[in-house]
């Protein structure tokens, strides 16, 4: 009986052991806690032999979609255009894993666009395990040490599963609180190693600041404006901001306002300040931008990264003065004249309730009108009516040259951008690859509609674009997912086609601008011949259409009509096949 009482006794404290170590969280799990808690829903990747433990954790939960893309490139493409996407939400970051060797070097471009760009994205890539790494391994590498030398601050080797907990957490908190990516290498044998000690998962802390309330800063910017001919240019880090309460600052202000492209558009603003696009590639390109911008003494910057290649294409001579303002990080611009610099702190929005208020009870405000008086008013009329005038000649000249009933060889993008507009909805998204599309698109697509557009700023990266209307498709499955590219660029990522024929969830309409060649290299240096820039072409409509898709083919303006049906159907996965003339060039 003795015997039989011990033996129940024994059996029954295994038994509660085994629970709790039943209980315990490996290592791979964590991971998976501090992806949810940060609303983090899809994982993009590759598989490979060094992260199958952590893709086969990632199945098994039931709150994480492991989303296979073809190539660890393309991954991290569909990873950075989510960050972008969600860079006005909270506590949100977005995942890329891939396994060792090759695998890790094809996310080093994605890695310096998300660093660029400023994106929270979470890099882990696979390794032998510990004791193995050696660089004679087979298809391994120091990815710490190559990532680290093309600017990433935060990658790390884990060592072991208890430091790799406090390792990961505060390279998360860096991504959270500097707006950047961070990037860990862990070994493939510890994604199932148990966590001894109990973790919490926390972000509490990670703001820049809570409160602003430097008034002295305030007027010292507005009467900087005050005193110069002055402009206003948004980059993505304005849209950390409040939408309503910078719409308010900005009519306030007064100023003329243009927008980099990706953040174009996210402001309700009056038709009379929106001067559209500039900087595109760096350089302003549009006649009109630069016009003005040109004419103005004082730019202020909000939320663009690095303001000397986005005002003017003349940076180098720039004897402007400049306002920065950034929500996210310090950039040093030695081509300026710089005025002013400031962190803004944006949580509580603090900074645009604090100039709201100092610009209202400013002696220069006129409450009548309820706008900021400055040496701009006296050229406002003038200036605007130059806006409307220029670009409503611009556009009927276009529409003169090249009507929409002709029957010629090849459809004008111009055109093309203009009628688009027309169709794109409240909450749609475009995403635009790289190219002279870039171009057309940036002159001549007009809307009102409350839409976001995202672009590989900084790199320009080919093939951006159907990964990232791809990732769009997944997290804003309710609305159209817009991509515009080039055949080029396609070329560089078509084979997402089919994780999109897998995954995708929302529709996606791929606009592609077909002319044989690559035209921003081509053109680049009049008179040189460019080798390697007139490309073969497969036949985009039935390439499309073996995935699953719709094809239409406009092979001039007189077919443009048919872009509406083919965004009205039912299908999800729609191209649309535009042929362009192979002469024709934005400038």
């Amino acid at each position: 009986m003795v015997v039989v009482k011990k033996t129940i006794k024994t059996y029954l404290k295994n038994k509660k052991k085994q629970t709790r170590k039943n209980k315990t969280k490996c290592f791979g799990q964590y991971i998976i806690s501090m992806l949810k808690s940060l609303n983090c829903k899809y994982v993009y990747g590759y598989q490979g032999g060094s992260i199958t433990e952590l893709v086969n954790l990632i199945e098994k939960d039931k709150d994480l979609e492991y989303i296979s893309c073809r190539s660890e490139g393309n991954a991290a493409l569909s990873a950075f255009a989510e960050a972008k996407m969600k860079i006005d939400q909270e506590n949100t970051i977005s995942c890329c894993i891939a396994t060792s060797g090759p695998g890790a070097s094809n996310l080093l471009t994605g890695i310096i666009d998300s660093n660029l760009d400023r994106q929270r994205v979470l890099f882990i890539t696979g390794t032998q395990n510990l004791f193995d790494i050696t660089l004679g391994e087979f298809q391994n590498i120091k990815q710490e040490y190559i990532f680290e030398s093309a600017g990433l601050r935060d990658s790390h080797l884990i060592s072991n599963v208890e430091n790799g907990v406090r390792v990961l957490k505060n390279a998360v908190s860096n991504s959270l609180k500097f707006y950047r990516p961070c990037h860990l290498v862990i070994p493939k044998d510890f994604f199932n190693k148990p966590i001894e000690k109990k973790k919490k998962i926390t972000w509490n802390n990670h703001h820049l600041s809570e409160i602003f309330n430097d008034t002295e800063l305030c007027n010292s910017i507005i009467d900087k404006i005050i005193k110069y001919n002055s402009s206003i240019i948004l980059g993505i880090g304005s849209i950390h901001l409040d939408k309503k309460l910078l719409g308010q600052l900005l009519s306030l202000l007064n100023l003329p306002i243009f927008f980099r492209t990706d953040s174009y558009r996210s402001y309700d603003i009056d038709d009379k300040l929106n001067y559209g696009i500039a900087g595109i590639y760096g350089e302003n390109r549009l006649d009109l931008a630069n016009k003005n911008l040109n004419e103005r003494e004082l730019t202020l910057c909000i939320g663009v990264l690095d303001p000397s290649i986005h005002v003017t294409n003349q940076y180098q001579n720039q004897d402007k003065k400049l306002i920065e303002l950034n929500t996210v990080i310090k950039t040093e611009s030695t081509h300026f004249k710089k005025e002013i610099y400031s962190m803004i702190g944006y949580r509580k929005n603090g900074f645009l309730e604090l100039m709201i208020k100092c610009v209202k009870g400013h002696k220069q405000f006129d409450h009548k009108r309820n706008v900021l008086k400055t040496n701009y008013e006296t050229k406002k009329q003038n200036i605007f009516s130059s806006k409307i005038k220029s670009f409503k000649s611009i556009l009927d000249k276009r529409y003169e040259t090249y009507p929409l009933n002709d029957t010629k060889q090849y459809c004008d993008p111009g055109i093309l951008m203009s009628e688009l507009s027309k169709y794109v909805k409240d909450g749609d998204t475009i995403s635009l690859d790289t190219g002279e599309h870039h171009l057309w698109f940036g002159q001549f697509f007009k809307t009102d509609k409350d839409i976001r557009i995202l672009t590989s700023e900084h790199m320009g990266t080919m093939g951006f674009g159907l990964c990232s209307s791809f990732a769009m498709s997944l997290n804003n499955p309710n609305k159209i997912s817009f991509v515009i590219v080039g055949d080029g660029g396609f070329q560089f990522s078509l084979n997402e086609l089919a994780s999109i024929r897998q995954y995708g969830k929302g529709k996606i309409i791929i606009i592609l601008i077909h002319n044989t060649t690559l035209a921003r290299s081509k053109f680049l240096k009049p008179g040189v011949i460019q080798k390697g820039c007139d490309i073969f072409n497969p036949d985009f409509v039935k390439l499309v259409e073996s995935y699953g898709g719709n094809g239409v083919l406009i092979e001039h303006n007189s077919d443009i009509h048919k872009m509406k049906n083919a965004i009205n159907s039912q299908n999800k996965l729609c191209l649309i096949n535009i042929m362009v003339d192979p002469k024709l060039r934005f400038f």
